[in-house]
């Protein structure tokens, strides 16, 4: 920023050597700024004429630095309703300014939280340091995107027939991904005889369901009833029963 603070009258004439830079805001001659495309040390000089009295060349020298780089930015973690971005030291950086354009989230060290967001929906941030080096910053622009939410999906056959020729012998808890874990799962006989139980295992895995055997026994064609509590990718349990058709 060029700024004459001295005096002069209105029809002085004002002869600027600028050093090749371009001014790029504001009104020569009295408030401007100016821009050069390289960086390096440079003469600014200034002569006046105000009605015909002549000032001495006024210089000021001015060099101008690198800007602060462009931090490296990675969407680190992204649900159904945040993203997290992270980023590496910038050399010469105190702090960070990061936004969003889904609003303003929080900046922890060098990480970027925005919450509240809607699932299946971009997000653009935009980083940049800040430091006291007054030659500027270089920002950094990422677009994250919020998981696709889509309903957790369970199913446990309704009939099923151990006989081991390898197709539907056991009864197990299969799910689509929206389902993390199965907290329990038992099935009782018409008498409320517990017959089998696992706890917390993967779903959709044939090693944590029922292959018609109880207390080593294979039991006999009959209706059985279940129970299970499966945990959600948003943390929310989901509630099971119905019955099972056991075929010989």
């Amino acid at each position: 920023l060029v700024v004459f603070d001295g005096v002069a009258s209105a029809s002085a004439t004002f002869q600027y050597d600028l050093a090749g830079a371009a001014v790029v805001s504001g009104l020569i001659p009295l408030s401007f700024s100016i821009a050069w495309s390289d960086t390096g040390a440079y003469l600014l000089s200034l002569v006046i004429d105000d009605h015909g009295c002549v000032s001495g060349v006024s210089n000021e020298a001015v060099v101008i630095g690198q800007p602060l780089p462009a931090p490296v930015i990675i969407c680190m973690e992204e649900d159904y309703t945040s993203v997290v971005v992270e980023w590496e030291d910038v050399p010469g950086a105190t702090s960070y300014l990061a936004s969003s354009s889904s609003g303003n989230g929080i900046v922890s060290g060098n990480t970027f939280t925005i919450t509240n967001l809607k699932d299946d929906t971009p997000v653009t941030i935009t980083v940049t340091p800040l430091g006291g080096n007054g030659c500027g910053s270089l920002s950094s622009t990422i677009t994250c995107h919020t998981l696709a939410y889509s309903p957790p999906l369970v199913y446990i056959a309704n009939v099923f027939s151990p006989d081991a020729d390898g197709i539907n012998d056991v009864v197990y808890i299969q799910t689509n991904a929206e389902v993390t874990d199965v907290l329990y799962f038992r099935i009782f006989d018409r008498w409320g005889t517990v017959v089998f139980e696992d706890f917390n295992f993967l779903p959709n895995d044939l090693q944590h369901g029922w292959d018609g055997v109880f207390d080593g026994k294979i039991m006999n064609a009959a209706v059985f009833t279940y129970i299970a509590e499966v945990k959600t990718t948003r943390g929310k349990p989901l509630y099971l029963r119905g019955d099972i058709t056991l075929l010989r």
